[in-house]
């Protein structure tokens, strides 16, 4: 409040006064509280009010929010498998992060196996596999056992002319080197 002011009789032809009272200020009239720097979760806000009598005004810290922070983990950044990830939780607020946590890399994700070079008797073959990050794995198929020249096996097909007593048909593995399914 400001001091108090006099109340007096003047003359009107002098600067003479009798009867000084003093005259007791009435108290502001203060509009409503407004906001000029809103507060944030780490920052102070200001707010404002002026007097509507005299327009005496005032100024007043508003306290900061404060974080609130998820108590759920959210994945910032996803893993690969050639890259970590990472993880964190959050302010609900502002977006501010806390306990960054790295997530390990997770394992390659290859397509099926397909074949490059098939093997033979005389010689190993070779397939691969495709990962989604462009890595390229290959492994050997074994040769084959049992069947010679390459591979290559005769079949024979026999069969008797129709009305002689039916149908007869054979069909025969013929192996030079190794004798398979049982055959001897």
């Amino acid at each position: 409040m400001h001091d108090a002011r006099l109340e007096s009789h003047h003359c009107s032809f002098c600067t003479a006064k009798k009867d000084e009272t003093p005259i007791m200020a009435q108290g502001h009239t203060f509009d409503a509280w407004t906001a000029i720097e809103y507060p944030t979760c780490s920052l102070v806000g200001k707010e404002t009010r002026a007097c509507s009598v005299c327009s005496y005004s005032e100024m007043r810290d508003v306290a900061s929010l404060g974080h609130t922070f998820s108590e759920e983990w959210t994945v910032d950044l996803a893993p690969t498998c050639t890259t970590e990830g990472s993880k964190s939780h959050h302010c609900s607020t502002c977006g501010m992060q806390i306990e960054v946590t790295a997530i390990g890399t997770v394992s390659h994700t290859f397509d099926s196996w397909k074949t490059v070079e098939a093997a033979t008797t005389s010689r190993p073959g070779t397939q691969e596999r495709r990962c989604t990050c462009g890595l390229t794995e290959t492994a050997e198929i074994p040769e084959l056992e049992g069947l010679s020249n390459g591979g290559a096996a005769a079949i024979a097909v026999s069969s008797t002319a129709v009305g002689g007593g039916g149908i007869t048909a054979g069909i025969w593995w013929f192996l030079k080197k190794r004798k398979l399914l049982g055959f001897k």
